[in-house]
């Protein structure tokens, strides 16, 4: 389903942040949000997620107005975070992680339970060989996999990404692309926060401009392989 962003405005109290900012994301595509630091984008996606409440404006998937859900009900309607930070439960192993994911699920039967879990974990081969591991211990890579992997057990219709290849090592970092790539294959909605050209130009197949909170332009996956310049003026590179 399409997830559409309307005229929103967010903000901390009575700190704005975000104005009247509008876009959508399509299922089969990826959609990059763009902009400095401090420009909105992780407001955006806490938006998203119901984790803060909008001040104007409204959000909806598909038919159904998602705005104003607390965040365990917007998982419910088939939206997941991988957030900044992975936030993971580092003294639980890696099943342990997924299982609390699979918990999240709209889906309880133990049958669909094992499905899903053998479906997250054929997208992330090095996670089966770690199951028993405490999370902690993971590297960075493996990390941000288990994190991508819990949040794929409630099989989203739409995925929000918040620079999930900051700080990897470029062979993880790729793989991670390859996941995204391969969701969006499948009719997932991707809506990435990235700050690497490179990844934007080899992913997105479209990106959304952002500057303190606004919405500068959006561009197509053509517009930006044909002129790649708009996003380093953007970003400042």
């Amino acid at each position: 389903m399409m997830l559409r962003v309307e005229s929103i405005d967010v903000g901390y109290g009575t700190a704005q942040v975000l104005y009247g900012l509008s876009f959508s994301a399509q299922p089969g595509q990826i959609t990059c949000l763009l902009g400095r630091n401090g420009a909105g984008k992780t407001t955006t996606l806490h938006a998203l997620m119901g984790l803060l409440p909008l001040m104007a404006g409204e959000i909806r998937l598909g038919s159904t107005t998602i705005s104003g859900l607390a965040a365990p009900d917007v998982v419910k309607q088939g939206i997941a975070l991988v957030p900044q930070g992975r936030r993971l439960f580092g003294a639980l192993s890696v099943a342990e992680n997924i299982e609390i994911g699979l918990m999240a699920s709209p889906k309880q039967g133990k049958t669909e339970h094992r499905r899903n879990r053998s479906r997250v974990l054929e997208l992330f081969p090095r996670l089966k060989e770690r199951l028993g591991q405490q999370a902690s211990t993971l590297s960075g890579g493996e990390q941000q996999m288990l994190a991508t992997a819990r949040a794929l057990c409630v099989e989203p219709q739409v995925l929000l990404l918040d620079e999930p290849t900051e700080g990897l090592q470029p062979s993880i970092a790729q793989q991670l692309r390859d996941v995204s790539r391969e969701l969006a294959r499948q009719g997932v909605a991707v809506v990435l926060v990235e700050q690497h050209l490179d990844t934007v130009l080899e992913l997105a197949d479209s990106a959304v401009l952002i500057e303190s909170g606004r919405l500068v332009r959006t561009l197509s996956a053509e517009q930006l392989k044909n002129n790649p310049s708009l996003v380093t003026r953007h970003l400042g590179i």
